[in-house]
């Protein structure tokens, strides 16, 4: 039941079109919804090791350059250009105008989201 309605909502989302109200409505349905998934579930306690440590700050460091590069071209767009300091939507615009891709591309990222609330 859940690959179905992912499919679905996957062929649905990715029949709209790139920065319109429906694109912005189709990416925050499922992810307020994931986010209130994983707010109510209860908290598990994990033990605490170098390993995790160490897996925890490779992550936050990637997660802080992708927001950092996402910020500077963002910002930089205002004075510069967006082609010149490209954010990744602009990068991923070209490969996702194919129709397949764009589903492809959103049922990766449904079940990507599930994979994370489910965890």
């Amino acid at each position: 039941m859940a690959v179905a309605g992912t499919v679905a909502y996957a062929a649905l989302a990715a029949t709209t079109r790139v920065n319109t109200v429906p694109a912005v409505v189709a990416v925050a349905v499922p992810g307020a919804t994931v986010a209130a998934l994983t707010l109510r579930r209860p908290e598990r306690l994990v033990a605490a090791s170098p390993l995790l440590w160490r897996t925890t700050m490779l992550w936050a460091v990637v997660a802080l350059s992708g927001l950092l590069w996402e910020a500077g071209t963002y910002f930089g767009e205002l004075t510069v250009g967006q082609y010149e300091h490209p954010t990744l939507s602009v990068l991923l615009e070209p490969s996702l105008q194919h129709p397949v891709v764009r589903f492809a591309a959103w049922s990766l990222w449904l079940m990507a989201g599930w994979r994370l609330a489910r965890r």
